[in-house]
């Protein structure tokens, strides 16, 4: 567990700015029947790319790094789709780190570890499978104890322990804001 700061931007960009490897991969697990807005994301280390689009109703975001392979599937979940005793088991862990916390998003990470086959990734995250290696990722807005409010990223694993604390930063605008 670390506690790393996240600057990270995202810019939209043309589907023929994309990989093609990305792009074929979107079309062999059939995504590609949704319409897909195309991103490049750059942080304080590395660059990725990352197709966003919804499907049966909930939001995906298929992240590649810059040779288009598969690094992780995010799919979009109601805090209430986690069992009943992994919720108590976050809402326990957030309480013991933040004075105050909210909760603004969660989602299911799916992440190529070499281990399981990327179609086999890719329909687990279509059916919200939860048999094979995932993760949960939280966006919460919390206060420390002599801190105001930040968001903070955390990645827990299935039983609820902490990977991974990251404190997200506003992007600087390079312009002014009235």
């Amino acid at each position: 567990m670390n506690g790393q700061k996240k600057y990270e931007r995202e810019y939209r960009i043309q589907k023929t700015e994309f990989p093609v490897s990305a792009i074929d991969y979107l079309k062999q697990n059939n995504f590609t029947t949704c319409k897909i807005k195309y991103y490049l994301e750059s942080d304080s280390t590395n660059q990725s790319y990352e197709a966003k689009f919804k499907y049966k109703d909930h939001r995906y975001s298929v992240e590649f790094n810059t040779n288009g392979i598969l690094e992780d599937i995010e799919v979009n979940v109601d805090l209430d789709w986690l069992d009943k005793s992994l919720q108590e088991q976050i809402a326990t862990r957030l309480d013991s780190l933040f004075k105050k916390h909210r909760i603004l998003k969660v989602q299911v990470q799916y992440p190529n570890t070499e281990v399981e086959n990327t179609t086999v990734i890719a329909k687990a995250a279509k059916t919200l499978d939860t048999s094979i290696l995932h993760n949960y990722e939280l966006l919460v807005a919390a206060r420390k104890e002599d801190e105001g409010y930040s968001d903070y990223e955390l990645l827990f694993d299935k039983k609820g322990n902490v990977l991974k604390i990251r404190k997200s930063v506003p992007p600087a605008y390079g312009y002014i804001l009235y």
